[in-house]
């Protein structure tokens, strides 16, 4: 064979190889690979929903913001609806309402239990506390420390200068050994 008729055979070769590739038995195949269908839920709104159903009922706090003259509004209702679709079973579902210094609406305990009641959950599965939940709060700093610890001195988040990493660096030395055996 002489090097143009080599060259031929190689361009058809790959012409076929390209048409043939391309070809695909059924429309589906293609959507199938990567698109979900319009009414089928997505995976990463799905993921994204399930966070924060585990938020809420982590938080488990019902605010003023929560609160109308009728007592829970829409997004308290939200709320409440994240908080029954977490897969975490409690039972009671216990529900803190934090109004700190504003006024607590009359029918707040009632709304909440009514619409809770609504959504099928029994009165005796449903624990209303006042104030703030004391399992849902966690200081900042310690965290900040751990995430110094975790870049090392000297990587620049420990604060400015030399001292202030060193500082930062030297205090959470011992509590992020304690983070790391767990």
């Amino acid at each position: 064979m002489t090097k143009t008729s080599k060259l031929n055979v190689m361009a058809a070769a790959a012409v076929i190889s390209l048409v043939a590739g391309c070809h695909t038995d059924s429309p589906q195949q293609v959507r199938r690979d990567g698109f979900v269908p319009e009414d089928q839920p997505r995976l990463m709104r799905s993921l994204i929903i399930t966070q924060e159903a585990a938020g809420a009922r982590r938080d488990a706090t019902l605010h003023p913001a929560d609160f109308d003259s009728d007592g829970v509004n829409s997004l308290g209702q939200q709320k409440l609806d994240l908080m029954l679709a977490a897969d975490e079973p409690t039972d009671p579902i216990v529900i803190y309402l934090d109004f700190a210094e504003a006024d607590v609406p009359a029918n707040a305990h009632h709304s909440v239990l009514q619409f809770l009641k609504n959504r099928g959950l029994p009165e005796a599965q449903v624990s209303l506390k006042d104030g703030p939940n004391p399992g849902a709060t966690a200081p900042a700093a310690d965290s900040v420390k751990a995430l110094h610890a975790l870049a090392g001195p000297g990587t620049g988040t420990g604060g400015s200068g030399a001292s202030g990493g060193a500082t930062s660096g030297g205090a959470s030395a011992a509590p992020t050994g304690g983070m790391t055996a767990h």
